[in-house]
């Protein structure tokens, strides 16, 4: 997952440099995300 503030790095057409986008890549702490139960239709529509 892609935090937040890197978005347009990410997204930006021209850039095509691998140094721009390792810093990008890093662990997902999982604090920052909410787990919401779902039904099982979600997988059997």
């Amino acid at each position: 997952m892609l935090h937040t503030e890197n978005h347009e790095a990410w997204l930006d057409p021209d850039t095509h440099a691998p140094e721009i986008f390792k810093p990008l890549l890093r662990p997902w702490s999982g604090e920052e995300i909410d787990l919401n139960p779902v039904s099982k239709k979600v997988s059997n529509p």
